[in-house]
């Protein structure tokens, strides 16, 4: 719902003491799952609202450091959005949705509740409730950009991507990227436009390359359920990169560079 870590961390512990403060409301023990739930999302509409976050657009979110398998995810079905479903690429799409979309398909998709449950929940009639579901996975699937990706990631292939960046090698690594490759930037400072096609990205990654030189080290981490790059430059923590890929070649790439929110990654990293 927030896509910031430590605002997750704190609506957490506020939706909590809301659930203990208002116990006694609760009329069906049996329901306290559902109610927990409705708590907690009326906690973080209230927080994107205070925000005034609707959209943000190419806004890399947190990633998320799970104890989770890198294989074995389900395959793909009904649903664009899965409870086991954490992959960086997804969640940073999420954060494109009106507020009540994304609460939409949270209780729809990961906590796959009934229509007339999220309706109840949050307050919708299930029309509208059926309407955002719609509207949300269809804005999912468009905002998304890639078609078809290999879930999880191709780890051979971020392998690969590593050497060439340790060795600044730009010709081995534009040799790894899709004809429809696109990637982002998220370096804290507000909107960063996407660059799109193997030709725009191509030059992007030489020019990074020739500007910052090899990095002193690249590690892979398992992050949001996937393998990603850590870059290390002037020993610091410079950059966290997640990819996606599809047969063998690349097709994005999100590369993080908030120097705030590496910051925390890298602790949790030392």
């Amino acid at each position: 719902m927030t896509g910031d870590s430590a605002a997750a961390d704190d609506l957490t512990q506020e939706s909590l003491a809301r659930v203990v403060e208002r116990a006694g409301q609760l009329a069906d023990p049996a329901a306290f799952d559902a109610w927990m739930y409705r708590v907690t999302t009326t906690t973080c509409l209230d927080w994107l609202r205070r925000r005034g976050v609707e959209r943000r657009t190419l806004v890399i979110v947190d990633p998320v450091d799970l104890d989770l398998p890198l294989d074995g995810l389900p395959g793909a079905d009904d649903r664009l959005l899965r409870r086991e479903d954490v992959r960086l690429a997804v969640l940073s799409t999420l954060q494109r949705l009106s507020p009540r979309q994304r609460a939409v398909l949270v209780w729809r998709d990961v906590l796959e509740r009934s229509t007339d449950e999220t309706a109840e929940a949050l307050g919708l009639t299930v029309a509208n409730v059926k309407v955002l579901l719609h509207r949300a996975r269809a804005a999912l699937l468009t905002e998304h950009r890639v078609r078809e990706m290999d879930v999880p990631v191709d780890g051979r292939v971020v392998e690969r991507f590593a050497q060439a960046i340790e060795q600044g090698d730009a010709e081995g690594l534009i040799a790894l990227l899709a004809d429809d490759v696109w990637g982002v930037v998220d370096d804290g400072r507000g909107r960063r436009r996407p660059t799109v096609g193997l030709r725009a990205v191509s030059r992007q990654w030489r020019n990074a390359l020739r500007r910052y030189g090899r990095p002193q080290g690249v590690t892979s981490r398992a992050l949001n359920g996937e393998p990603v790059l850590l870059l290390t430059l002037g020993g610091m923590l410079f950059a966290c990169i997640h990819l996606e890929t599809r047969r063998g070649r690349i097709v994005s790439i999100r590369v993080l560079r908030d120097a705030t929110r590496l910051e925390g990654l890298s602790a949790r990293h030392a």
